[in-house]
C-alpha cells in the first residue's frame, strides 16, 4: 500500500517580494517527502478557493507587514 503525501499549499501576498523564506521552506518540505502547492494570492478568498481545488492537508500563509511612523 502506496503511503499518500501531505498536500501543503504555501502562499504569500501578491504584493510580498520577500519569498526567500518560504521558498526555502517549500524546498525542505519537499525533501521530506510533501507536495507543495506554491501561490501568490491577492485577497484571502483566492487562497479558501485554491485550498479547496487542490485538496490540500495544510495551507501555509506568509506575509510581510511593514509599519510605518510618521
Amino acid at each position: 500500500m502506496k503511503e499518500e503525501k501531505i498536500r501543503i499549499l504555501l502562499t504569500i501576498a501578491r504584493f510580498d517580494g520577500h519569498d526567500r523564506g518560504v521558498r526555502y521552506l517549500a524546498r525542505k518540505l519537499m525533501e521530506l517527502g510533501m507536495e507543495i502547492i506554491f501561490t501568490r494570492f491577492v485577497h484571502p478568498e483566492d487562497v479558501v478557493n485554491t485550498a479547496i481545488q487542490e485538496d490540500v492537508d495544510v495551507v501555509g500563509v506568509s506575509f510581510l507587514m511593514m509599519m510605518y511612523r510618521n
